[in-house]
């Protein structure tokens, strides 16, 4: 059930055109924004993902 979830993310976020903005922001910004970026992504996740497995 995750995957079509996912999946049906994917395909609203392609339909909305929501990584154009998100692709010309990339193509613009210092290494050092995007590595701070991803870090956040990642650290967010990496307290989000347990926390639900906890829950649930």
């Amino acid at each position: 059930m995750q995957q079509f979830g996912m999946s049906a993310f994917v395909r609203l976020r392609s339909i909305s055109g929501a990584h154009v903005p998100l692709a010309i922001f990339a193509n613009r910004a210092k290494p050092e924004v995007l590595n701070r970026a991803a870090g956040v992504v990642l650290a967010t996740l990496g307290i989000v993902i347990p926390a639900f497995n906890a829950v649930g």
